[in-house]
């Protein structure tokens, strides 16, 4: 425990040290104005503005930003905690709670190291649950995502989580059903992924892979149904907000936003742009996945189950995102989208001999 949280002290100190003056991104100017006008007018409606494509217009005349609640949402005691400091000190109040609201990627990529490293430390001990986090941490698409308002590495930490939580029955069942705190557990790992969800409803893409993980584990049928029940009942309060977000903006639970934006990309392009193009490849922008591609074959043979969940979610997300319009990800760093699975994907690493 004690290591655990010298990890997650350690990735935070330098993921907030490594933040720069500013969003970066549109999309996260939009995103803290939803959480500001959340703050200080109790509404998700904006003003519409022709430099930010994002908002877009809705029911009842008003427009509002076309993404998912979560993050504006887990903003809002961010902003809040900058505004009152800056009341407090008479400081400019909006560049702080602009800080502040930077803290979320980088207090979120700091959370999914510290959850890789816990789940490697079940699979291989701590030396090699550390050098795993380090390679995680340090060389990969993460580091940069902790510094920008984008919403990847809140999923990062909201994938690992889920699967952190709900991967100890593949790897001890009896010991977990003994005690009797599998339902809880897997009731959480629910909570944590309805909140992925709440942030971008195309995160629901990654439930069908953990649901496999769920019941490849020992049990009877009925055992695994509880277990896929209590997963399930825990991401319903996710859900049901993204729902209920859609309606209140656009009348429709499910209306999303999007309006024209569609996968119209042929899947072959989009594949091979994001496995290997030379401007977007994630082997490009993540080199310790090539170890982990070479390492797959012993992973695989240690923890097959996990194995299999990596090759379904890694399909889920390259057919998904590899026809959306942007598969590219727009104006980032490497391909965004798939940095929520770049933290399990350096599991197989902890095979180096």
């Amino acid at each position: 425990m004690k290591r655990g949280a010298g990890v997650f002290l350690w990735f935070a100190c330098l993921y907030v040290l490594s933040l720069g003056r500013g969003f970066y991104t549109s999309d996260g100017e939009v995103m803290f104005k939803t959480t500001a006008a959340l703050v200080d007018r109790h509404t998700f409606a904006l003003e519409p503005d022709p430099g930010l494509p994002q908002i877009v217009p809705g029911q009842r005349e008003r427009f509002y930003s076309k993404y998912d609640p979560g993050l504006p949402l887990l903003g809002v005691p961010f902003y809040v905690t900058g505004d009152w400091i800056g009341q407090i000190n008479e400081a400019h109040r909006y560049r702080l709670a602009a800080f502040f609201y930077l803290l979320i990627p980088a207090l979120s990529a700091a959370g999914a190291i510290t959850l890789l490293y816990w789940l490697a430390q079940q699979l291989y001990g701590e030396r090699r649950a550390l050098i795993v986090a380090l390679m995680a941490g340090l060389g990969t698409l993460i580091w940069p995502y902790a510094r920008v308002l984008f919403p990847e590495a809140v999923l990062a930490c909201a994938l690992t989580g889920s699967v952190a939580l709900a991967v100890s029955f593949t790897v001890q069942p009896r010991l977990h059903s003994r005690y009797n705190i599998e339902r809880g557990r897997l009731f959480a790992a629910g909570l944590v992924f309805g909140l992925g969800v709440m942030i971008r409803a195309a995160f629901a893409i990654y439930a069908l892979p953990i649901a496999y993980l769920i019941v490849s584990t020992t049990g009877s049928r009925r055992e695994k149904v509880l277990r896929l029940v209590a997963f399930g009942v825990g991401m319903i309060p996710g859900v049901v907000i993204v729902l209920w977000h859609n309606a209140q903006r656009f009348g429709d639970p499910f209306q999303f936003g999007y309006g024209s934006e569609g996968f119209t990309t042929p899947i072959w392009e989009g594949v091979i742009g994001l496995l290997f193009s030379p401007g977007k490849s994630v082997f490009l922008y993540t080199p310790p996945l090539m170890l982990s591609v070479i390492l797959g074959p012993r992973f695989y043979r240690a923890f097959p189950v996990l194995g299999r969940f990596l090759m379904l979610s890694w399909a889920a997300a390259v057919v998904f995102y590899g026809t959306w319009w942007a598969w590219h990800g727009a104006w980032c760093w490497g391909p965004r989208f798939l940095v929520p699975l770049i933290p399990l994907s350096c599991l197989p690493l902890g095979k180096l001999p």
